[in-house]
């Protein structure tokens, strides 16, 4: 099926902020602070409605991991982009500001803040961030 950039549709937005968001599973790899960085995708049903994930996992000690979570849905009338931050075992869990869009263009800008958001939480969350750093701090 061809692809026309000119005419972008709500799938391609989607599939680049998760291009963008295996570039920021890479920059976290190549710090070399993490276990293991293995981001992940996924297209669910449930509550009624579909969701298109993308996440990114990245070990902090043999039992943690940092998570950052980008999903898109529609409610009936508009997209919805959630996003949110979380570190295993329940230890840290934010969710970050919901963005609604309804038009394609709306939604494109809707999911560059959500991964922008995403990945400058390491430094503007301070509550994630922190735990990250303490369990990095005890990893064996």
């Amino acid at each position: 099926m061809a692809s026309n950039d000119a005419e972008p549709s709500a799938i391609c937005s989607f599939a680049r902020a998760c291009e963008e968001m295996n570039d920021f599973a890479r920059s976290l790899q190549d710090q070399g602070i993490f276990r293991e960085v293995k981001p992940g995708a996924d297209i669910r049903y449930y509550d009624q409605c579909w969701r298109m994930e993308k996440w990114v996992e990245a070990g902090l000690d043999r039992w943690k991991t940092a998570c950052w979570f980008l999903e898109l849905g529609h409610n009936g009338s508009e997209w919805v982009v959630e996003s949110r931050v979380s570190v295993s075992q329940g230890d840290a869990f934010i969710e970050l500001k919901p963005r609604f869009a309804s038009s394609v263009m709306a939604l494109q800008v809707a999911l560059a803040e959500a991964v922008g958001e995403l990945k400058r939480s390491l430094t503007e969350k301070r509550s994630f961030a922190d735990e990250v750093l303490a369990i990095l701090k005890t990893a064996d």
